[in-house]
């Protein structure tokens, strides 16, 4: 394996191999293996390894060798339990498992094209005395004690694959996809330990600080074990605490590194609030007047520059303003190309899609308006500059061009910001207090669940990295023309003046 400083580290496991063995075959099983857990009480030799079994799209699921690796397994635990009850009890005692894995492997699909709201499929939820698994749409998250220890280890599976949440550690590194956002998201709350277990997915005897476990009696909560003993069965209980656990994180990251700075927040995420939640924000009427203005001034404007300067007669280009030209279309062209990789306001659409309070037309004709501003000024900058003959006007009517495209960031305001964090943060206690309880009542209805939106798939088909290589090819091909055009002139009336 390749450690820290590509310097290649080597890792032996030994193993002593007992009666009965099963040789692993990828290819022949049609299911990927993931060693999840090893059991080493008190740092002595490992006990046991956990592992785990996931679906994969590229091989097919082959049933009669599940049932030879099933045969392998049944034998395996009767051993561990030392024989002390008999093969048949223990097949019993694992056939729900068995039936669960077998329903799963063979007929769910991978990526369930439902949202994670959706009442059309129900999750899996399973405790036992050391774990709960949790598993609802693509997301599997399994929460279990180390041994040994009070702490908790979080397991997180998306699509099948294990989820490194420790490796993301700035935003920009999320992918701006529906499973991957929402993935960060719930790792993000599976983090908090307090959040955990008002939800009741934690013991409150094991948790970490005894003193907290004290002051969260006092909130007259549960004082005994789990509260989902359960079995492999379908249940609605999952779904919800999976969705309580994605808003919950969505929640946390728009309190905190979503609203850290203002960079990627413009006048139209702030004005797609909708107006059934005017009430938060007290600012919300002159939002929607300000980003109309800001809306006419982006589209208008460029477009009445670009036909005053064509329409304007020409003069005589002197070396000052030819050199001029090259130098500011150069510099537009390699800020265009240092945007590519930003995508500042993609990542803050794309996260605030999520949010209820958010309509996601709304955020879309932002980030139309964005990107149409900028073709724009790209169209209007190459023919300003083309028509400039002064170093003066070259300067002053780049310059403008650029201010008219951030003016809808420069609207933006510290204050506005503070209290978006505010409001992501109150939701979030509000989560943690009174809805991380009260999913799991017999009288909760699925209505009083926070919806969690999305982005249509296509949107980032066409966010800004296809508008962005537009205007880079047409900046490059304005440099060029500003570099050789002249000269062929030149040729013709005598030379530059």
């Amino acid at each position: 394996m390749i450690g820290a400083r590509n310097r290649t580290n080597s890792v032996f496991v030994g193993a002593m191999l007992q009666e009965p063995t099963y040789v692993y075959d990828r290819e022949k099983l049609g299911l990927n293996l993931w060693l999840t857990s090893i059991c080493a009480p008190d740092n002595r030799p490992v006990a046991r390894y956990g592992f785990t079994l996931s679906s994969d799209p590229t091989i097919d699921f082959n049933q009669k060798e599940f049932a030879v690796f099933w045969e392998w397994f049944v034998e395996i635990k009767h051993k561990m339990a030392q024989k002390r009850i008999s093969r048949e009890a223990v097949l019993e005692k694992m056939s729900p498992l068995r039936e669960f894995l077998f329903s799963s492997f063979s007929d769910a699909p991978l990526s369930p094209s439902s949202s994670i709201t959706s009442r059309a499929n129900e999750g899996w939820l399973y405790a036992t005395r050391y774990h709960i698994s949790l598993t609802y749409d693509v997301f599997s998250l399994l929460l279990h004690w180390m041994p040994g220890s009070e702490k908790i280890k979080v397991t997180f599976f998306v699509d099948g694959q294990q989820y490194d949440y420790s490796k993301i550690s700035r935003l920009e590194e999320v992918t701006l996809r529906r499973n991957d956002i929402l993935a960060y998201a719930i790792a993000t709350a599976a983090q908090d330990t307090d959040l955990l277990y008002q939800m009741g997915l934690i013991h409150p005897s094991r948790m970490e600080n005894d003193e907290i476990s004290k002051e969260r009696e006092l909130l007259n909560l549960r004082k005994s074990g789990h509260t989902f003993p359960g079995d492999y069965t379908p249940t609605p209980t999952a779904r919800r605490a999976m969705v309580i656990l994605a808003m919950g994180g969505l929640r946390k990251v728009g309190s905190t590194l979503l609203t850290d700075d203002r960079l990627g927040w413009d006048i139209y995420s702030l004005a797609a609030q909708k107006r059934s939640e005017n009430h938060k924000y007290p600012k919300f009427f002159m939002l929607s007047g300000a980003s109309l203005v800001c809306m006419l001034i982006q589209i208008l404007v460029p477009i009445l520059l670009f036909y005053r300067a064509v329409t304007d007669e020409e003069a005589e280009l002197t070396w000052d303003t030819y050199i001029a030209r090259i130098l500011f279309v150069l510099y537009a062209a390699f800020a265009e190309v240092a945007s590519w990789e930003l995508d500042r306001e993609d990542r803050v659409v794309a996260w605030l899609s999520f949010f209820p309070e958010y309509g996601i037309k709304r955020l879309i004709l932002g980030r139309f308006v964005n990107q149409m501003s900028k073709l724009m000024t790209t169209v209007a900058t190459i023919g300003l500059i083309v028509n400039s003959f002064t170093v003066f006007d070259v300067t002053l009517n780049s310059l403008a061009l650029y201010y008219i495209l951030d003016l809808d960031d420069n609207l933006v305001d510290e204050n506005t910001m503070e209290r978006i964090r505010n409001f992501h943060e109150e939701e979030y206690l509000t989560i943690k207090s009174k809805l991380a309880l009260e999913y799991r009542q017999s009288w909760f209805d699925d209505s009083l669940l926070p919806k969690i939106q999305e982005l249509p798939a296509r949107y980032f088909l066409v966010a800004a990295h296809q508008v962005g290589y537009l205007s880079g090819a047409m900046l490059a091909g304005a440099f060029i023309f500003i570099i050789f055009a002249p000269w062929f002139v030149s040729v013709s009336e005598g030379g530059f003046q």
